[in-house]
């Protein structure tokens, strides 16, 4: 079993990235998955977040709206850069899934605690 963070922090970069490689992010999201890939792993499950979803369709307090794959974007308009983090990890699995069949799932979640 796999287990990594979300974004990246720089300790899941400097261990996910061989010695005397450079330690740029866009690597450091592909990472841990190529790494999962090669170890057989079949199914990611990963922990978004609802602030993936546009600012503009959160502006009447009114309105009831019902969240979709769909109004995600585009166009993206995450809601901080948090939820862009997490928006990017969704497209990066979203990459791996059509591009080598890894099975690929991402939860957003809203106020898990608090």
């Amino acid at each position: 079993m796999w287990s990594f963070t979300w974004p990246p922090t720089k300790a899941v970069a400097a261990t996910s990235t061989s010695p005397g490689r450079g330690r740029d992010e866009p690597r450091a999201r592909r990472e841990p998955i190529l790494a999962s890939l090669e170890a057989g792993v079949e199914k990611v499950v990963f922990a978004s977040s609802g602030c993936v979803y546009p600012n503009f369709r959160s502006q009447d307090p009114d309105e009831i709206l019902y969240l979709t794959d769909d109004i995600a974007g585009p166009p993206s308009d995450a809601d901080n850069m948090y939820g862009w983090a997490k928006l990017m990890g969704e497209m990066t699995l979203a990459h791996f899934a059509d591009e080598r069949g890894l099975k690929a799932v991402s939860l957003r979640y809203f106020t898990v605690y608090g």
